[in-house]
């Protein structure tokens, strides 16, 4: 569990969280044991919100992550999270979609993962000059757009709910919104 805490504190991209995770290393090897749970510790609390902040952002993107068809056959989803949880979630969409070739580009960091139906490799990847999707996949969007648009219902639109199961700097990655 130490080193679980450690990876995704380090994963948080917290200014400064390194002198965090020092003093959790300092602390548990003083102890003995995991302090993880010694809140009352200035930076043992910084840390743990950290650390809980990207559990939640990978639990979030296992269900957000959405793949659209590319002319070449490759499923592609642009993300863009608070951290950098590429390393954390690749393994749940490995596992989900063994038989597909699929590219995930966390386009804050300009690194992507791309799975070739064998392993998953991790790589810099800056800009896509022109993403070119099939064909059926505009029909499909298409035909989402208008499902989402019908389906909804006027009078009970509640802006203030969605935004608490998705919020709104992840609205513009989401087919039926834009």
């Amino acid at each position: 569990k130490i080193l679980k805490t450690i990876y995704y504190a380090y994963l948080s991209d917290q200014e400064k969280i390194e002198i965090d995770i020092y003093n959790y290393v300092k602390l548990c090897f003083q102890f003995n044991k995991d302090v993880f749970d010694n809140l009352a510790n200035e930076s043992i609390n910084r840390l743990a919100k950290r650390v809980r902040r990207v559990q939640l952002e990978k639990h979030r993107f296992l269900g957000f992550v959405r793949f659209e068809l590319l002319k070449e056959g490759i499923y592609y989803s642009q993300i863009e999270p608070d951290n950098n949880i590429i390393y954390l979630i690749v393994e749940h969409f490995k596992n989900r979609f063994k038989d597909q070739e699929w590219l995930i580009h966390d386009i804050k960091r300009n690194i992507a993962a791309y799975y070739d139906r064998k392993r998953v490799n991790i790589f810099d990847l800056f800009t896509i000059d022109k993403i070119e999707y099939n064909q059926e996949e505009i029909e499909f969007k298409n035909l989402w757009k208008k499902y989402f648009k019908n389906i909804a219902i006027q009078e009970r639109k509640n802006k203030k709910l969605q935004r608490n199961f998705m919020p709104v700097r992840y609205w513009k990655h989401l087919i039926e919104i834009n």
